[in-house]
C-alpha cells in the first residue's frame, strides 16, 4: 500500500461531480496525494487525478448487487492506503477494504432512510420495510469506517466518527459566477431550477405555479425517471417550461448569470427538511434572488436573502415570482444580499482543512 495514494469510489454519481471531483479529489490533488478516481463513466486524467472506469451492470438492481463486488476489486488492487467512497451501494466494499487493512472514509451525501421513505418505485410498507433496514444496516457498518465524512450537520448525528464537510461552492466558483452575472436589471425575465428533477424536489409545485401564466422557467438536470418526464409533459404548466437536459459547469454557469430568479420549491419530507441544497448555495453565489420553501432550517441559513413561501400553494408562488419580475430593485437588492451572504459564510475553502485534516492523521495512522 502506499500511503500518500487515495482512491475515491463512486458508481452512482459522474465523474466530475461537483462535491467529489472539484471539491475533494482536486484538493487533495493539490495538496500531494496521488488520487485515483474510480467511477462508471470516464478514464483518463486530468488536474492531477486519474479516472479509472469501472464497468457495471444497467438497471438499478443489478448495479446494486454487482458494483460493490466490482468497485472493491478495482480499489484493493489500487494499492491505496486509504479509501473513500460515496455511495450506500458500496458499504459492503468499504467494509471488505476496511478488514483488508485499508483506511476507510463513508463520505454521507444524503440520508439514506428518510430518502427511501419516499422513493416511488416502492410501495408504502416496501418503503418503510427498506428505510427501518437501511438505518439498521448503514449506522452499524458505519461503526467500522475510520471516518463518517457527512454533508449536514443533521446527517452526522447518526453516526460514530461523523465530520461535517458542507458542499458550498468553492471560491473558484464564486469567481467565474462574477464572470458570467450580468447587471440584475439586464437580465432575463426567467427563472430556473437546476438539478436531479423529482416530484418531491417540487417539480410540480413548479409546474402548478406557473401554468396558465406568461412567467417563464428554465429547467435544466434528469427527470427520476421516464415516467415522471411524460407526467411533467403533459401537464399545462408545461408550456411555460423550456427544459434543457443536463448541463455542464460552464453552461450552469451562464444560465445563473441570466436568470431573475431560482427556484427550489421542496416539498416538506423529512428528508429536505433539514438538507442543504447545493443548488441554494450556488443560486446565492451567482446572485441570484432564491424563491424557497419556508423551511425553518432555510430561514435560519438565508435570513432576508431569499424569499419564502409554502410550495404547495400555486398562488403564492407566482404571486413571488411575478413580483421579483415586476420589482427589479427588491430583486437587485436580494441578488446583491445572496452575493455576500454566499462569499462570507458559504464557501468550500473554510471547510477544506477538515478535509485535510482527516487526511493527515489517516496518512499518519492517527485514527
Amino acid at each position: 500500500m502506499k500511503n500518500g495514494r487515495v482512491c475515491i469510489m463512486t458508481s452512482v454519481y459522474g465523474a466530475k461531480d461537483v462535491r467529489i471531483y472539484e471539491k475533494e479529489a482536486k484538493t487533495l490533488a493539490k495538496n500531494g496525494y496521488e488520487v485515483i478516481l474510480i467511477n462508471s463513466y470516464e478514464e483518463g486524467r486530468e488536474y492531477g487525478v486519474v479516472f479509472r472506469r469501472a464497468d457495471v451492470p444497467n438497471g438499478r438492481l443489478a448495479r446494486m448487487a454487482a458494483a460493490w463486488i466490482i468497485y472493491f476489486r478495482r480499489a484493493y488492487d489500487s494499492q491505496a492506503a486509504i479509501c473513500h467512497f460515496h455511495d450506500p451501494e458500496l458499504i459492503m466494499a468499504g467494509l471488505l477494504l476496511r478488514l483488508m487493512g485499508r483506511k476507510v472514509i463513508y463520505d454521507v451525501h444524503e440520508d439514506l432512510p428518510k430518502q427511501l421513505l419516499y422513493k416511488p418505485y416502492l410501495t408504502g410498507e416496501m418503503r418503510r420495510f427498506f428505510s427501518k433496514a437501511a438505518e439498521l444496516f448503514e449506522e452499524r457498518a458505519a461503526n467500522f469506517f475510520n471516518v463518517n465524512l457527512c454533508a449536514t450537520e443533521q446527517i452526522a448525528k447518526r453516526f460514530e466518527n461523523a465530520v461535517v464537510l458542507h458542499n458550498y461552492p468553492s471560491q473558484k466558483e464564486l469567481e467565474r459566477y462574477k464572470k458570467q452575472i450580468i447587471p440584475y436589471k439586464q437580465r432575463k425575465k426567467l427563472f430556473c431550477y437546476i438539478g436531479a428533477i423529482s416530484e418531491h424536489r417540487g417539480i410540480f409545485n413548479i409546474l402548478d405555479a406557473v401554468q396558465g401564466s406568461d412567467v417563464s422557467v428554465m429547467l435544466a438536470g434528469s427527470f427520476e425517471d421516464e415516467n415522471l418526464k411524460m407526467r411533467c409533459q403533459i401537464h399545462k404548466g408545461f408550456k411555460n417550461v423550456e427544459y434543457m437536459g443536463v448541463l455542464n459547469r460552464e453552461e450552469v454557469f451562464s444560465l445563473l448569470g441570466e436568470c431573475r430568479g431560482g427556484l427550489l420549491l421542496l416539498e416538506a419530507t423529512q428528508n429536505y427538511l433539514e438538507s442543504m441544497p447545493i443548488k441554494m448555495f450556488e443560486y446565492l453565489a451567482a446572485g441570484v434572488p432564491v424563491i424557497c420553501s419556508d423551511f425553518p432550517l432555510w430561514r435560519q441559513l438565508l435570513g432576508d436573502a431569499a424569499i419564502f413561501v409554502d410550495p404547495n400553494n400555486p398562488a403564492e408562488v407566482l404571486d413571488a415570482m411575478c413580483d421579483l419580475l415586476k420589482n427589479e430593485q427588491k430583486g437587485e437588492e436580494l441578488s446583491k444580499k445572496g452575493i455576500e451572504l454566499a462569499e462570507k459564510h458559504f464557501v468550500f475553502e473554510n471547510e477544506q482543512h477538515r478535509l485535510l485534516n482527516i487526511y493527515g492523521k489517516l496518512n499518519a495512522q492517527n485514527i
